[in-house]
């Protein structure tokens, strides 16, 4: 990723999140971004430095930039940002089911560690 933004449908990882993982756009607006009474929430734009989030609630709507806590340079890089802001947000709401992003993480890590099968 560039350090200029790329906007939605621009950039893979706006995409993938939005398609793929819309539950977790709105677990990070609701405890990243600050706004828990959202009830829909699409990532908009994504760049090295930050995500944005377009967010709807019964006040109305608006948005909500997620810094990222160093640069995504990289696809790696973004994807350890981004779960940098899960645990950010998980810290919020320990208690509430993890999203669907989480849980692949989650199957990610332990396939990792499984030992090879004879």
């Amino acid at each position: 990723m560039t350090h200029g933004e790329a906007r939605a449908g621009a950039h893979p990882l706006v995409k993938h999140l939005n398609s793929r993982h819309p539950d977790t756009v709105l677990f990070l607006a609701q405890h990243a971004g600050g706004h828990v009474d959202a009830t829909a929430a699409e990532l908009v734009a994504a760049s090295a430095e930050a995500l944005e989030l377009a967010f709807h609630c019964p006040a109305g709507s608006g948005t909500a930039r997620l810094p990222l806590t160093a640069p995504g340079d990289s696809p790696p890089g973004v994807r350890q940002q981004v779960a940098g802001l899960l645990r950010t947000a998980r810290a919020q709401a320990p208690d509430l089911p993890l999203t669907s992003l989480e849980r692949e993480i989650a199957g990610r890590a332990s396939r990792a560690h499984t030992p090879p099968t004879a």
